[in-house]
């Protein structure tokens, strides 16, 4: 019973931690967005690498990026961890390096990994994540995508900015955060799983702090790419719709299945599953 209570606290902790840290940022990204939302535009001048609008303000200026530019918007443009994060080579291997070195560090350290089983849950929860990552492309990125073009229609070329534009199409439809939902659904939620697989399968040593700082510096980098796509790309509504998406198409539903291990669900989702429910350092008995 001791145990058991000792899970449900680490995994409400776990989990309201995150959700608290995300929900925060997201909040913040919004409160500093003041009502702006840039696009990218033609390059306005040959020193420019650069240029973008804010299609909110009739007649503004565009903004040109060089090299040499210290302005917020520019930083977040030329910035290379955004640019490695929302790769595709990235978006697919990042999430899971947590997990890498999980499973490396436990099979070094236990001896008899291979023969207690405990690779079969670690196999199951790379697959999780497999299809996670690949759902969350389909669904919430390509399927999305396309679902508000077919309801909204092809973009006009009526509209002030429109000539600065290489194709001469306006942005004026609404575009869900696919950021926000990138970075939430497929960064965030690996982390918070990989985290708590880190504390209940690892003892209390300092190889256990170590392993939980890479989900921690993973979470932290895209909760920082969270709060730029809120505060320069996308306006508030469409940030808040991208952010509740996330929120009960994966965040909960993952929430329920960590809270399963009391046989509350189907026995096929219980995250005894896939996670080792002790220290895989210990002796099977």
């Amino acid at each position: 019973m001791k145990q058991q209570q000792k899970t449900e606290l680490a995994e409400r902790w776990i989990a309201c931690a995150f959700l608290t840290a995300i929900t925060f940022t997201v909040g913040l990204g919004i409160t500093a967005n003041h009502n702006v939302k840039y696009v990218r535009i033609q390059q306005t001048a040959e020193h420019c690498l650069q240029s973008w609008i804010d299609i909110y303000r009739h007649g503004s200026e565009p903004v040109c990026c060089h090299k040499n530019s210290r302005l917020p918007l520019c930083s977040a443009v030329f910035s290379q961890r955004s640019k490695t994060m929302t790769s595709l080579f990235g978006a697919l291997t990042i999430p899971l390096l947590p997990f890498v070195l999980n499973v490396a560090v436990q099979a070094f350290f236990r001896p008899d990994y291979w023969r207690c089983g405990r690779h079969q849950l670690h196999f199951r929860r790379f697959i999780s994540y497999l299809v996670l990552i690949l759902g969350r492309t389909f669904f919430l990125y390509w399927a999305l995508d396309r679902l508000e073009a077919w309801i909204q229609g092809p973009e006009s070329s009526v509209c002030w900015y429109s000539f600065y534009r290489s194709n001469f199409r306006c942005r004026d439809h609404f575009d869900t955060s696919d950021h926000v939902i990138l970075y939430l659904c497929q960064y965030i939620v690996v982390q918070m799983l990989e985290a708590y697989a880190i504390w209940k399968e690892t003892p209390r040593s300092y190889i256990l702090w170590l392993l939980l700082l890479v989900p921690l510096l993973i979470s932290s980098l895209s909760l920082m790419e969270i709060f730029t796509s809120a505060a320069f790309f996308h306006s508030k509504s469409e940030t808040a719709v991208g952010f509740v998406v996330s929120l009960f198409s994966v965040y909960v539903p993952v929430l329920l299945v960590m809270g399963q291990n009391r046989n509350k669900f189907s026995n096929c989702f219980n995250i005894s599953r896939f996670v080792a429910m002790g220290s895989q350092f210990q002796d099977e008995k």
